[in-house]
């Protein structure tokens, strides 16, 4: 479903703005859930007492890595519009998908990958 998502939202078709309709409808805070339930997989694969462990990242179910990194290029192309420039609701409803990341748990678990 994250794939689909993420074919979905490469239109950037100013007259069906399908990235701020995705936005309007919790994308964002989907993809967000996706990054947090992925991020406790990887970490409970690389994280050590100590902090983490990155020459055990290899032991990630190669799936977690795939879906990662699906739902982080969904989650760039969601909160990127190009109609926001014309539209002063596109800006608002970006906001709103960016609080949606950061209440979902998305967003910590960005940071924790970074």
């Amino acid at each position: 479903s994250i794939e689909i998502l993420r074919v979905i939202s490469e239109d950037t078709s100013q007259k069906r703005k399908t990235r701020l309709n995705l936005c309007k409808l919790n994308a964002a805070e989907a993809l967000g859930n996706v990054l947090k339930d992925d991020v406790r997989v990887v970490e409970t694969y690389t994280k050590h007492d100590q902090g983490w462990e990155i020459e055990k990242f290899n032991r990630v179910p190669l799936q977690v890595v795939k879906e990662l990194h699906q739902a982080i290029r969904t989650l760039t192309n969601v909160l990127d519009f190009p109609e926001a420039s014309k539209d002063p609701t596109s800006e608002e409803t970006q906001f709103t998908g960016c609080i949606q990341i950061a209440k979902s748990g998305g967003l910590k678990s960005l940071l924790t990958l970074a």
